[in-house]
């Protein structure tokens, strides 16, 4: 059974002078203490739905492409989300579940309209602690959370108690109220390329695991370096070639033409000296 805001309202502890002391008695196994109550903190009344209630961006996040580093928000600002991005956000809420009491996050439907998705999150009987949120952006744009924005809705069922509870040697997040960095043990980070590491055979490999639209950029790569080809073989290349030709006619012409004045002053010289010294055996 799905618990209603009135089920909800009456099973939760939102007396901030109790639930600070009430948060231990899920890290002690006081269960005698607890009974079937429930506990969000912070609580807000503008949260609770007819059957639900929405939870909030936290102060960090981390994104999974850069898995190795927390990243803090402060209050009201905004968490930009590229195209494609996955990120992991923990919650606002510090949620503590009783026995009988599991829950499970969905997207909201404005998040899902607009292109986004939010894994489905399963909260477990007795789990205490903030709960890490995976958050996704299909679109081709950015997109935004805002820090302490409702961005997920979360739906409370009445099981059957549990005979186990849960336990800080088997759930690693159990009381958490903070992100640490992330370790992987199916994916293998890759290390990024520079620029002038990537190669065509590099643009092959995204096309053969991606398809579209990768398919589209390597084609318009190819076209493009075939045109700057075909523009400097048939149109400059040849421009080239009768340039330098040109330059260089012009270079043997006008060396020769110094080579001519120098053997006409060479020639004038010798004239001149030749006729001084035949006036000078007249005169002498």
């Amino acid at each position: 059974m799905i618990l209603s805001d009135k089920n909800l309202q009456e099973r939760l502890l939102t007396d901030p002078s109790t639930v600070e002391d009430a948060k231990k008695w899920w890290e002690n196994d006081q269960w005698e203490k607890i009974d079937e109550s429930l506990i969000i903190e912070p609580y807000q009344q503008r949260n609770l739905g007819v059957c639900s209630y929405d939870l909030c961006v936290g102060g960090e996040y981390i994104s999974l492409r850069n898995p190795r580093s927390v990243e803090s928000l402060s209050p009201r600002q905004r968490l930009n989300v590229a195209a494609g991005e996955t990120v992991l956000v923990i919650t606002k809420e510090y949620v503590c579940l009783p026995k009988n009491v599991m829950g499970i996050t969905v997207p909201r439907a404005r998040r899902l309209f607009e292109g986004t998705s939010i894994a489905a999150c399963r909260i477990e009987p007795t789990w205490y602690g903030r709960l890490i949120i995976a958050f996704t952006n299909l679109t081709k744009s950015d997109t935004w959370l805002l820090e302490g924005e409702p961005f997920c809705t979360c739906f409370f069922m009445e099981t059957n108690e549990v005979s186990r509870t849960l336990s800080e040697l088997g759930v690693s997040n159990l009381g958490k109220v903070d992100l640490q960095d992330l370790t992987f043990e199916h994916l293998l980070p890759e290390e990024i390329l520079t620029a002038d590491q990537v190669t065509l055979a590099d643009l092959d490999e995204v096309v053969r695991k991606y398809g579209k639209p990768w398919d589209v950029i390597r084609g318009v790569f190819g076209r493009t370096k075939d045109e700057i080809q075909h523009y400097i073989v048939e149109d400059t290349a040849p421009n080239i070639t009768r340039q330098a030709t040109s330059n260089a006619v012009r270079h043997a012409f006008r060396r020769l033409e110094y080579q001519q004045w120098a053997l006409i002053l060479i020639l004038g010289a010798a004239i001149l000296a030749g006729v001084g010294g035949f006036v000078w055996n007249l005169v002498r």
